[in-house]
């Protein structure tokens, strides 16, 4: 047996704090999954398969022999002060592993807030109840369902409530009682207003906006990084460790732990208790809606991609596992399709592409790129795999947008210009930076149209850009921000892998809005507006994007961010009745394209390679 010491510094709200903790294994275990099964938070984008090389740690102690993918991944410098690939490194005895993480992201959490009539379906009203008599001696009970307007045979009061009933009928107090449909959910002394949530779960991160459903007022927002991400970054990894009950239980209670801190957090915020949230609303993606509940998402990843269910669902938020009231409905609105979740239905409703004449385009940009098309009204939705390099994700020098991060990049006057998040020294590039970089390489020639980074002899272009050519460890590659300006003393590169990942992931976003406008008869160049959701949306370039061919070449003028779109179309369900049912009526008219089986899909993802010229 080893005892494994893993010791990490993790930065959060702006301060580091020392975190420490002991676990045994037997040495069939890579540091990568005992460290998992502790629930240590190394990150590890690909799922421990070995291919995003995120998972690098300091080790100290007898561990087993560097392999053929951990020299090709790390430096030299690395190798040198032993640093390892957590999946790739077995203890072979007594170690300690030290590494650094961040939970300093940028969240967007915030996005077009369209005006709605308050109408939730969770309502609280003042009840007056009649003292019983000798001559009329009604149960307490049947004297509330009376003043409510229900059938007392028609409803059943939760036990938690019935047993606090007695004192609350005869308390002089204002009576409340606070029902759902012809559902008494509570009955309680007070004449404050009740709440609800609006929670997006997804992939890379979790946010939570607190309601009040007497005003519609947001009162909080909260948001964190999904407790899941540890097990990989992409959904595919996710489904690949939920593939035996154990795996699937520490991803359910992953995400559960992740919204109850938020709950706890936006709670505090305010000053009210969680038994004051009656309703509750989640969007994400098909997989993430599986794995809230607990229910296997393995079908998901196997022809012909089968969700185990789709329409809109309720449970308590006891069964669900929300720390709130215990009885309150909570719903999950529904998904077009195995990989098009509700989070795209949310999308549509804050867009109303429904209701837009024209063609329109929207597009939630992320490891998996949900697009949808409308033409006046009738829509398209399809799926296509982008792959993670827009969160960061097998680019070597790749980054969640946290403070450090390359988000913007220039040329001016034949010079490269970069900023970083927080104006901090460069750690890494994220995907805003990305998608700038590649547009500037494309513009300057530093790329060709075939996606080739040109060597120094080849490039004739400004001696600047010409000086940061190099041939690296990882082949020919560009210094976008030099050792001095870099937090390691590392020069950050952008390598010839690195423009071919990013190539790949445009290529498949660009195909699958080719397929649906030819499926739509639309021309992609004639659209009325196009619609970015989530964060990447929202803090690109609209110009890089067209000019590497991300989007269409005349959209810029056209582009409408709207941020967590996700998110705000579950506030939009919680405060309207009406909405919260039209989800329903909107997901069964949308049209799913599987592009899997598409040939056209194919003819267009080879001439989406090519870099516009």
């Amino acid at each position: 047996m080893a005892e494994v010491l893993f010791c990490w510094s993790e930065t959060r709200g702006g301060q580091s704090g020392q975190e420490q903790r002991r676990l045994t294994g037997d040495g069939s275990q890579s540091l990568l999954n005992l460290a998992l099964a502790g629930q240590v938070p190394i990150e590890a984008n690909c799922g421990g398969r070995g291919r995003c090389g995120k998972c690098k740690v300091k080790v100290q102690g007898e561990v087993s022999p560097l392999d053929e993918v951990e020299r090709q991944v790390l430096s030299e410098k690395e190798l040198a002060h032993s640093t390892r690939l957590a999946c790739r490194c077995y203890p072979r005895g007594d170690v300690t592993v030290s590494f650094v993480t961040t939970s300093e992201l940028e969240i967007l959490t915030d996005g077009v807030a369209e005006v709605v009539s308050l109408e939730p379906d969770v309502q609280a009203k003042a009840i007056y109840v009649d003292a019983p008599t000798l001559e009329q001696p009604t149960a307490d009970w049947t004297r509330v369902a009376r003043a409510v307007g229900v059938s007392e045979g028609s409803t059943s009061l939760p036990l938690e409530v019935l047993q606090e009933l007695p004192a609350a009928v005869r308390s002089e107090g204002v009576l409340q009682a606070v029902s759902y449909g012809s559902q008494i959910l509570d009955v309680r002394v007070t004449s404050e207003p009740i709440y609800g949530l609006a929670i997006d779960v997804g992939t890379t991160t979790v946010a939570v906006g607190l309601n009040n459903l007497w005003t519609g007022e947001e009162v909080a927002v909260a948001a964190a990084m999904n407790g899941q991400a540890n097990y990989g970054a992409d959904v595919i990894s996710r489904i690949d460790y939920a593939s035996d009950s154990t795996g699937l239980k520490r991803l359910q209670s992953a995400v559960l732990d992740t919204i109850n801190t938020l709950i706890s957090q936006v709670c505090r915020e305010v000053g009210i208790s969680p038994q004051r949230i009656y309703r509750g609303i989640i969007v994400g993606n098909t997989c993430m809606q599986h794995l809230i509940l607990g229910v296997p998402p393995k079908y998901l990843a196997e022809a012909p991609y089968v969700p185990s269910f789709a329409n809109t669902i309720t449970y308590s938020a006891q069964e669900v596992g929300l720390e709130i009231f215990p009885s309150a409905p909570v719903s999950l609105l529904p998904s077009i399709a195995g990989f098009v979740g509700a989070d795209t239905v949310g999308m549509i409703v804050v867009a109303d592409l429904a209701g837009l004449p024209g063609s329109h385009l929207a597009i939630d940009i992320g490891t998996n790129g949900e697009i949808v098309l409308a033409k006046d009204g009738k829509l398209y939705a399809c799926s296509t795999a982008a792959g993670p390099a827009f969160e960061g994700g097998q680019i070597q020098w790749g980054m969640r947008a946290a403070p450090g991060a390359v988000d913007r990049v220039d040329v001016v006057e034949g010079a490269l210009q970069w900023r970083t998040i927080g104006n901090q020294r460069a750690v890494g590039i994220c995907g805003s930076g990305l998608i700038d970089l590649m547009a500037a390489l494309l513009q300057v020639g530093v790329v060709d149209d075939t996606g080739r980074l040109l060597t120094r002899d080849e490039f004739a272009g400004p001696p600047e850009l010409r000086q940061r050519l190099v041939d690296s460890q990882y082949g020919p590659a560009f210094v976008v921000v030099p050792p001095e300006a870099a937090k390691g003393g590392d020069p950050v590169l952008f390598t010839h892998r690195d423009v071919r990942q990013v190539q790949l992931a445009k290529a498949a976003i660009q195909a699958g809005s080719q397929v649906l406008a030819d499926h739509a008869g639309v021309e992609l160049s004639q659209l009325t507006s196009v619609h970015l959701a989530g964060a990447f949306g929202n803090y690109i370039r609209p110009e890089s994007a067209a000019a590497i061919g991300l989007l269409p070449p005349d959209s810029p003028g056209k582009v409408r961010s709207l941020g967590n779109a996700a998110r705000m179309g579950a506030r939009m369900a919680l405060l309207s009745d009406r909405i919260l049912h039209g989800c329903q009526t909107l997901s069964d008219g949308v049209e799913y394209i599987e592009l899997s089986t598409s040939p056209d899909f194919q003819i267009a993802f080879m001439e989406a390679m090519m870099f516009p010229g």
